[in-house]
């Protein structure tokens, strides 16, 4: 039973997502996917934003292959903005990765999927005060850390579904019958306080398309 934000069978845990075989079901939260709505966001927030870092993992690079490619590509499919991909290692290299981002100028900075950046939000989040640097990550709980921005799949519902898979293994389903769950509902959460202290205004567009505001 697997709870992850790659593509399972890229990683080879299943054989497909409707038909896993072998031993392993799970929940896939497709995080790797939302690198384009997180622009979009932070195009909506700025207004003309032409120079977006994303910070990405080394560590877990092969998962990230494809996605890692489409980033440096440069350009985003939405709006003008050009993506800038900066290595991570680890989370004693978040510090230099964000004055790699203020040495490129970046006036945004997103995050793509990482545990690394899971763990290490509430010290994202003081770097991006420190550099004054908008941010948007996967995980909802970066907000709540003192993150800007984040947008993903919201973690409390994948785990019931994951409980609900569980309990149907128990009861003698065969995991290679039971397909992959992926999210069909995405949240973004928005954090005014932070939004205050980088003396941004939230439009109230972006407001009314959030499921989680804090004040």
């Amino acid at each position: 039973m697997f709870v992850v934000g790659i593509d399972p069978v890229q990683a080879g845990l299943v054989a497909s997502l409707a038909r896993p075989g072998g031993n392993a079901t799970g929940l896939s939260g497709l995080y790797v996917d939302l690198v384009d709505k997180h622009v979009q966001f932070l195009e909506d927030l700025l207004p003309g934003v032409t120079r977006v870092a994303a910070l990405w993992d080394v560590s877990i690079e092969s998962a990230l292959a494809p996605h890692v490619r489409a980033l440096s590509g440069g350009s985003s499919a939405g709006g003008g903005a050009q993506l800038h991909p900066i290595p991570v290692r680890g989370l004693e290299d978040l510090a230099r990765a964000f004055r790699a981002a203020a040495d490129t100028h970046a006036e945004a900075v997103l995050l793509v999927t990482s545990p690394t950046f899971f763990v290490g939000r509430s010290r994202i989040a003081a770097l991006a005060a420190e550099y004054r640097v908008p941010t948007i990550s996967p995980f909802l709980e970066y907000t709540e850390a003192g993150g800007l921005m984040a947008y993903g799949p919201n973690m409390s519902r994948q785990f019931a579904d994951a409980a609900s898979l569980i309990d149907r293994i128990l009861k003698g389903t065969p995991p290679a019958n039971l397909p992959v769950q992926q999210p069909t509902a995405f949240d973004l959460s928005i954090n005014l306080k932070t939004a205050k202290t980088l003396r941004l205004a939230i439009p109230d567009a972006l407001l009314i398309q959030a499921q989680e505001v804090i004040r």
